[in-house]
């Protein structure tokens, strides 16, 4: 047999934890779903159909992939559906005849997937990332011990041997649109104060009209916020589609702005959360699946210390691996509340009294959701009435829906597409900017398990090169204190004080080409005590600061003197001490200045030498 090949023996599988039976299929004319019951008791449905075009094996495959998928993460089995469909299923769908036996399938399939994936595209001539093609063949690779489990007629199926990449690899460089990403915030930033300004007043009205009504008082309708609740009434808290309304409800309901206008008064549609979404995904930085499974109990508004402060909390799921289950992390973010009408606070504020009808008749757990809304009726909707869904996807398996209502309220803005990678990768900009490149804060304030992560996959090409700039800065420093013997020393400096020139008190226009003699040129400039007579010298912006500098060095060029012998005093620092005591002392020295220079703390001047 083949070196670079292995076979997989039945007899070295371990056992699946799928056996566990929290998984069963729906199957119907051209319909292959299967549903999953997971440990919190919701249930997720991964739709198969495309599968079905596989002929006969499609059930073990499916079966298979039920078993694997059964102790994951909701997202984990997206992505292994998605993954299989645009690598295994290609190959299967692109056999002249389709396979009924696992003794048809040729033991080598693996391999030619691995050899389609690694070719280009023949329309883009585009080669696929190495993490594409790995996590696409992973998709197949990973059911083979279970189809093996199941039927040993696939033990003759060969694995390559480096199928699967051993390690992870970074991520290639990102780039960050600021400038997109800004405008598409301000668009959504002004729908966000019209939506607050239009529908947060008349929500009150809407709901006290509905009371009135369910308690069989006498409503007149007489107001654009009555009509909504006795449309709401007639119809069980339905805010039907305007086909459906029926001809009782007036010209308005032929009017599509009107219609609209309407009923957002009663709770919002999907698309219509896009613009606070996006907004407290750019005040967050969280991932787009915390924020997404946001519920009310981890909102919490409470006072520190004579301050209010608004604490969320969430949950960041994470994939297994190994045969190991997918875990959970507790993500939590906090900040003082704000007046301003897009602070956190606010836009929760409005989120949870505009889904507040529609929590009365979302059941649990899908009532605990922020991100609730309705879902209009027509499209994806398959039944006439009331239909409530979240952020969250408890309903269905489209996780790329929240993408698509992104995507669709940015084409019709005009503005550059933005999602939540986009928002987070800033957020991760501003940390660097902030921490000077800290990794640790940036793992702890992203929520990542380990540092790797936001090593390999959050950092831009800006933070790369700041990344540099800091290294080839810290290493001419060190050469610098090193050449010196120790007497320029700016590890120690306040991050607020210039650390350029040599000297205390003094700036340098350009310390890596210095005109003074003996200095290497590329280098930082060493010549300590030297800087007044530079002609690239400055003085500090603290003027007081400054200034105290100088007559501290004036007076140590006085010590040196008697210390090194007047000769060798006039010939290394004569210059310099004629310059202090002419052109730097002189220009510094003011009433204000000398009252600072009082204040400030000095540290010792290293000796001339």
């Amino acid at each position: 047999m083949d070196r670079r090949k292995k076979r997989i023996r039945p007899a070295k599988q371990p056992e699946v934890p799928g056996e566990k039976n929290n998984w069963w299929f729906k199957r119907a004319p051209g319909v292959l779903e299967v549903h999953f019951e997971n440990r919190d008791g919701s249930r997720t449905k991964v739709n198969l159909s495309s599968w079905l075009a596989i002929g006969p094996l499609c059930v073990p495959l499916a079966t298979a992939f039920a078993n694997t998928q059964a102790n994951k993460q909701q997202a984990g089995r997206y992505s292994a559906a998605g993954n299989f469909k645009q690598a295994a299923l290609k190959y299967f769908r692109s056999q002249e005849t389709r396979f009924s036996t696992p003794d048809e399938v040729p033991a080598n399939f693996i391999t030619q997937i691995k050899q389609n994936l690694d070719k280009p595209d023949p329309i883009t001539n585009k080669v696929l990332s190495q993490s594409t093609r790995t996590n696409y063949l992973k998709a197949i690779v990973l059911l083979v011990p279970e189809l093996i489990r199941l039927d040993s007629r696939w033990s003759h199926i060969e694995v390559p041997r480096y199928a699967v990449a051993r390690t992870k690899s970074s991520s290639a460089s990102k780039t960050l649109d600021a400038d997109g990403m800004t405008e598409t915030l301000l668009v959504a930033a002004k729908d966000c104060v019209r939506l607050m300004k239009e529908v947060w007043p008349r929500l009150a009205t809407v709901r006290k009209a509905l009371s009135d009504l369910k308690a069989g008082k006498h409503v007149p309708i007489n107001s654009p916020e009555a009509r909504v609740a006795r449309v709401l009434f007639d119809n069980k808290g339905n805010f039907p589609a305007p086909t459906n309304l029926g001809r009782n409800a007036g010209s308005w309901s032929k009017e599509y702005r009107t219609y609209q206008a309407y009923r957002s008064l009663a709770y919002p549609l999907g698309g219509e959360l896009t613009p606070l979404y996006l907004l407290l995904l750019s005040h967050t930085g969280w991932n787009g699946q915390v924020l997404n499974c946001l519920e009310l109990g981890g909102i919490q508004f409470v006072e520190v210390l004579g301050a209010r402060r608004i604490h969320l909390q969430s949950v960041k799921r994470r994939g297994g691996s190994r045969g190991r289950p997918g875990t959970s992390s507790i993500i939590r973010w906090a900040a003082n509340t704000s007046d301003n009408s897009l602070s956190v606070n606010n836009i929760i504020s409005f989120l949870l009294e505009w889904t507040m009808l529609l929590r009365d008749y979302a059941a649990e757990p899908l009532s605990r959701d922020l991100f609730l809304h309705a879902v209009s009726e027509g499209g994806r909707n398959e039944v006439s009435g009331l239909r409530i869904d979240s952020y969250a996807g408890r309903l269905d398996n489209v996780p790329t829906r929240i993408t698509n209502y992104i995507m669709v309220y940015c084409q019709s803005k005009g503005s550059p597409y933005c999602g939540a990678s986009a928002l987070r990768m800033g957020m991760a900009e501003l940390i660097d900017k902030a921490t000077n490149g800290d990794a640790v804060l940036l793992k702890n304030l992203l929520g990542h398990r380990l540092i790797d992560t936001g090593q390999d996959h959050y950092r831009t090409v800006a933070m790369l090169q700041r990344s540099k700039e800091n290294m080839a800065g810290a290493i001419a420093t060190h050469q610098r204190w090193i050449t010196s013997q120790g007497k320029v020393d700016t590890r120690s400096k306040p991050s607020n004080r210039d650390s350029t020139a040599a000297t205390p008190g003094f700036t340098c226009l350009d310390a890596f080409h210095s005109p003074i003699g003996g200095q290497v040129e590329g280098r930082l400039c060493t010549a300590y005590g030297l800087c007044p007579s530079c002609p690239l010298a400055g003085s500090d912006t603290d003027e007081a600061y400054a200034f105290a500098r100088a007559l501290q060095l004036k007076e140590e060029y006085e010590r040196a003197r008697g210390r090194l012998g007047l000769g060798i005093w006039r010939c290394k620092f004569q210059r310099p001490y004629d310059a202090l005591l002419t052109r730097w002392i002189p220009n510094l020295d003011s009433t204000e200045n000398r009252k600072q220079a009082l204040l400030v703390t000095l540290s010792a001047l290293p000796a001339l030498e």
